[in-house]
């Protein structure tokens, strides 16, 4: 049986006291494409993307991610299906202070309940196909700012998610670092058979491979078709 994409139907998000963040988008993305939605700051991005995700519920609307009608689902079910289907990668990168970057990478799988040793080769694997093995028994404080994205990425595709959501990473990265994630990015989507939506804060023709929205005032407009 063939698995649904993501559909968006005329979301809408209120905050207090009555800012509309995200204001009647419809989104359709089909399995397997690797989308940019672009726009300034504060015109609804990381709320959709929170809401794409289920940390956030619509105040309107339906969202459906691979079969899922998480706008319908407890926080809890949200949960259990974000943690198994769902990797999530922040603007600011976060890690375990106390923990190696092996251990942070296994760390999802052993949360899982897979066991450590388990956990652990599969966390050596990844690092080594990233080519990130020699971070492995670094600890937060002796990586710089680039390298710390380049590990939360990991413990991310350690999940094996379906759908992996980018918050505007490369804004805080040099234009080398840029081209290293981005083409990073780009293998791990055609060797994972992941759906990519990365979220960004300017448009980059390099990086979306299939289509690119620009949001404007919690509004989405159709912007290009690349493929």
């Amino acid at each position: 049986m063939t698995m649904s994409g993501i559909e968006l139907e005329n979301v809408i998000k209120m905050f207090e006291p009555d800012i509309r963040a995200v204001n009647g988008v419809s989104l359709s993305i089909e399995p397997g494409s690797f989308v940019e939605i672009y726009g300034s700051r504060s015109c609804g991005k990381t709320t959709l993307m929170k809401l794409m995700s289920g940390v956030l519920r619509p105040s309107e609307g339906s969202i459906q991610i691979f079969d899922e009608m998480i706008s319908e689902q407890s926080d809890r079910d949200n949960a259990r299906f974000r943690n198994k289907m769902i990797g999530i990668v922040n603007r600011v990168p976060v890690l375990v202070k106390e923990m190696t970057v092996l251990q942070n990478v296994a760390l999802p799988l052993k949360m899982r309940g897979v066991p450590s040793k388990e956990a652990k080769q599969a966390a050596m694997e990844l690092l080594e196909d990233m080519g990130l093995f020699k971070y492995q028994s670094y600890k937060e404080s002796q990586l710089n700012q680039f390298e710390k994205y380049l590990i939360c990425l990991a413990t991310e595709l350690i999940k094996k998610p379906k759908l992996l959501l980018c918050d505007d990473v490369l804004s805080a990265l040099t234009s080398r670092q840029k081209e290293i994630y981005r083409n990073l990015l780009h293998s791990v989507y055609h060797i994972k058979d992941l759906t990519v939506v990365y979220f960004s804060g300017e448009y980059d023709e390099s990086l979306a491979i299939t289509n690119s929205y620009k949001m404007h005032y919690g509004c989405l407009n159709y912007e290009e078709e690349l493929v």
